[in-house]
């Protein structure tokens, strides 16, 4: 049958999407800042400057069709047949005489549905700050740029333009609540970019000579630098959800803090996934589960539950040899070697997040790969 379908009844028993009125409408995103910039000695520039962002109206997904939390205190009861006894002698009924199912469907607020998302609400809300220093040198024989970011990003679950967003705990007290660290949020980031003109052969500072051979060998030397420092990826903290299928349908269970150290005290330099006294970063003891029907408290994100520091560095070799000086057709052989991690530094990681597991809080492996090489050659006319 072609659309448009006009039965009421034609998605019972699915998850039909809600397209509300405000679905699909424009992000408003408000963006300021303050700079102050100074010329310093040697053709150095420095920048600083506060940037601050609020975004609104982004993407947001709320389960419309969730129970309301009031109903927890009927704890197992939510899981019984609407026809069982112990239901009807609570006092409940079928919501229409054609139901079937537990009494946690029945008092959804649409029985005949399954889930009732709402993808594109437009309920989402971002917040960002940021310190944000740069110093760079752009001429000479020695070029640099050095970025220092200090920052803050948080949503209340939004994080991307997609469908789907992160999920609510309680569609019913959204607000507030969902606010956390947005996923992505990395406080701390330091680019180091230079490149330097080694100071030999002709016109050069040192090894000027007009021997040509000497000037080839010496001459035409390119180093270069790309660095990144920063600080690790959030890891998400979650309890296992027992508040969905029969209970809430909710499609998110926060967990709970104790008042236990986070940390086991364990120095980065000393990781080592194969021996267990050294792999462990968190303690188990600082978290706890909630009740089967109970919410947890603890935003999904916390600051100090990360993986931890990345430092990556790529190292870049050329030497450029010009075998004819003609302008109208020069010859120019050039060498090139690149290093990807140069110093072959393993990084271990990648932290066990998950409250149920065994190895919750231990390192399971390196976060970046081993030491690269490439060369290669090119002739140049």
């Amino acid at each position: 049958v072609p659309p448009p379908f006009i039965d009421p009844s034609f998605a019972n028993g699915q998850s039909p999407w809600y397209i509300n009125p405000r679905s699909g409408i424009q992000p408003r995103i408000k963006n300021w800042n303050f700079t102050i910039q100074r010329e310093l000695p040697k053709n150095w520039l420095l920048n600083m400057a506060y940037v601050g962002h609020r975004g609104t109206n982004l993407n947001s997904t709320v389960q419309l069709n969730q129970v309301d939390p009031k109903y927890l205190g009927l704890g197992a009861l939510l899981n019984r047949n609407i026809t069982d006894p112990e239901v009807m002698a609570a006092g409940y009924t079928k919501p229409y005489s054609s139901f079937t199912g537990t009494l946690a469907q029945a008092l959804r607020p649409y029985p005949q549905f399954l889930d009732v998302p709402d993808h594109y609400g437009a309920l989402g809300k971002s917040w960002y700050d940021a310190l944000q220093t740069t110093i760079e040198k752009r001429f000479g024989y020695f070029q640099a740029f050095v970025a220092y970011t200090w920052s803050k990003s948080l949503s209340d679950g939004s994080y991307t333009q997609t469908a789907f967003q992160e999920e609510n705990q309680d569609s019913y007290n959204r607000g507030n609540s969902e606010k956390s660290l947005l996923r992505y949020d990395i406080p701390h980031t330091l680019n180091l970019l230079w490149t330097l003109d080694l100071p030999f052969g002709p016109g050069k500072k040192w090894i000027t000579t007009s021997n040509p051979l000497v000037s080839r060998v010496f001459g035409g030397w390119t180093l270069s630098w790309a660095g990144q420092y920063r600080s690790g990826n959030l890891l998400l903290l979650q309890a296992p959800n027992t508040l969905d299928s029969g209970v809430l349908f909710t499609k998110f269970k926060k967990a709970l803090i104790t008042n236990g150290a986070f940390e086991t005290g364990l120095s980065r330099d000393e990781y080592d996934p194969r021996d267990p006294s050294k792999n462990q970063v968190y303690q188990r003891s600082a978290f706890a589960l909630p009740g089967q029907f109970q919410f947890g408290s603890a935003a999904r994100y916390l600051n100090n539950f990360r993986n931890p520091s990345l430092s990556n560095e790529n190292v870049a070799i050329i030497k450029r040899t010009r075998f004819r000086q003609s302008e109208r057709v020069p010859l120019e052989f050039e060498y090139s070697a690149y290093l990807f991690n140069p110093f072959n530094r393993t990084q271990f990681g990648n932290i066990q997040a998950s409250l149920t597991a065994t190895n919750f809080g231990q390192i399971t492996g390196p976060m970046v790969g081993p030491r690269i090489i490439t060369m290669g050659l090119r002739l140049n006319w």
